[in-house]
């Protein structure tokens, strides 16, 4: 039987445990979020020797980057042709240059400061799934041959055959948390504090600086780098421009030499992605996709069956165990750029990363390397191109606003009345009960938790998602637990309690 939660736990060491900041603190830089984009960013800074206090609402590494498989490639989610047909030829170049940069810098920090991470370079390969695919990745591997990567086209795929597609050296494979754990406690040798336990409440500008309040205490700086990855403030200029998306994945052990270790993506619209390891006792699987606007779909556990169908047809057998299943949240920006650097174009003093979609873990080494650099007068060489004051596709962000009034209406709409004999156990339904809108949930013991179905965000109706066990927002992704506690933001406050 498989474990719901995510693979990376079970095969790290055990982290460091740090307390919850309590009363007033200051420092020169303030970043919310130890994850990928948080800690990278801190690593730089404390180098330089900025005083930084970082903050985590639960430990090091328990956000999205916990649920990645930890592709690191350069190869993009958007693909080459599009970035230069909108933008031009230099963003397209530079777009994979930087990520290829991020996989450099994740290489870098891991032997400068010993980090046994399992790092290795790999190959990515992209299959085509229909003669237009193939088309696509002709004219993908044309482009990317002319920008100096090294990509071919092969008629034939290891470990799948005869299936055409693309071929991408020099990517890369990491241990997400055993990166992150080493890179927490040379944070910390390094000059730098960081608390756990320690959620964001509420920022406030002082004369100048920002303070940041915990349930437990503040902290005041000249900067913050908000790294949580949707922001979690009132950013609302960022959040109309970042769909979340709901991803799945599936993990366990295959036949020794079934498959190279190497990545595999397909072109199919929901696309799926594979990542293949070799180890000690044996070869493990990581197969991700069937992706969906968060907060869209109640049945998710379907998405899990439809993973593994798929690879039982890639497969040609049914020669694997799956050990783990969990989901992922990725946000992508309506121009398909990540948003990195200064939030507001008359306020230096607020940094954000977020809209990576599918390429999370590059793209937030990137943001560390571009926050940091901006911060420090160094500025990163491409930095501009992802910068969250740019105004392209202004089309799709109306379109996207549109979409969200939709689903604050419809949510607001569709509440049928019911009694808590509606709700079976281990289910969550939002009901009207006495004419009251109530999000229920019943555990398998037949108790009941009710909570205002209304997102302490901008205030639409979340829906139940029956796989993950969770309240999902579906206008800006947040998402929230059987008790109300925010799972992931932008989100900052639980769904409240609604008395008897």
């Amino acid at each position: 039987m498989a474990v719901h939660h995510p693979i990376w736990g079970g095969s790290a060491p055990k982290p460091t445990e740090r307390k919850q900041l309590s009363g007033h603190a200051e420092a020169e830089v303030i970043i919310v979020g130890a994850g990928m984009t948080g800690l990278v960013t801190a690593y730089f800074l404390v180098k330089a020797g900025k005083k930084v206090i970082l903050l985590e609402k639960d430990h090091v590494g328990s956000g999205e980057t916990m649920h990645t498989t930890a592709f690191l490639n350069y190869v993009h989610d958007y693909q080459l042709a599009r970035v230069k047909e909108v933008y031009d030829a230099n963003i397209a170049s530079a777009l994979w240059q930087s990520h290829k940069d991020a996989i450099e810098t994740i290489e870098m920090i891991a032997k400068t400061e010993s980090i046994d991470c399992d790092f290795s370079y790999a190959s990515l390969y992209i299959l085509a799934t229909s003669e237009e695919g193939k088309e696509q990745l002709r004219h993908e591997v044309s482009l990317g041959t002319s920008y100096g990567f090294p990509v071919e086209y092969v008629e034939e795929i290891p470990g799948i055959g005869q299936n055409a597609g693309m071929h991408a050296k020099k990517n890369a494979l990491f241990h997400p948390l055993k990166f992150l754990y080493g890179l927490a406690d040379r944070v910390e040798a390094l000059g730098g504090i960081i608390y756990e336990h320690s959620a964001v409440r509420a920022y406030h500008e002082e004369k100048g600086r920002i303070q940041v309040e915990t349930e437990s205490g503040t902290v005041i700086a000249s900067q913050v780098c908000i790294a949580t990855h949707s922001p979690n403030n009132m950013a609302v200029e960022v959040h109309t421009r970042l769909t979340p998306k709901q991803t799945y994945l599936l993990a366990g052990t295959i036949k020794r030499g079934r498959f190279p270790e190497a990545m595999y993506i397909d072109t199919a619209s929901p696309y799926h992605y594979l990542r293949v390891s070799h180890g000690k006792d044996g070869d493990v699987f990581l197969l991700g996709g069937e992706d969906h606007k968060t907060g869209t779909e109640g049945e998710t556990e379907k998405h899990f069956h439809a993973l593994e169908q798929y690879f039982m047809k890639l497969l040609g057998s049914d020669e694997y165990t799956i050990t783990h299943r969990w989901s992922g949240e990725i946000f992508e920006s309506v121009d398909h750029l990540p948003f990195i650097g200064q939030l507001y174009l008359n306020n230096k003093s607020i940094y954000i990363g977020t809209g990576y979609a599918g390429d999370g873990m590059t793209g937030g080494a990137l943001a560390g390397l571009i926050i940091s650099g901006d911060i420090l007068g160094r500025p990163y060489p491409f930095a501009e191109y992802f910068s969250p004051k740019r105004l392209k596709q202004v089309k799709a962000v109306l379109s996207f606003n549109v979409e969200t009034v939709k689903e604050f209406v419809h949510g607001r709409k569709q509440i049928p009345d019911g009694t808590l004999d509606d709700v079976k156990p281990g289910e969550g339904k939002v009901l009207s009960l006495n004419g009251k809108k109530v999000a229920v949930y019943k555990d398998e013991d037949g108790a009941v938790t009710k909570l205002s179905p209304v997102c302490t965000h901008l205030g639409c109706i979340v829906n139940w998602n029956n796989g993950e066990k969770t309240w999902d927002c579906p206008c800006h992704g947040s998402r929230f637990c059987t008790d109300g506690s925010v799972r992931s933001g932008p989100a900052m406050k639980p769904l409240k309690r609604v008395k008897e």
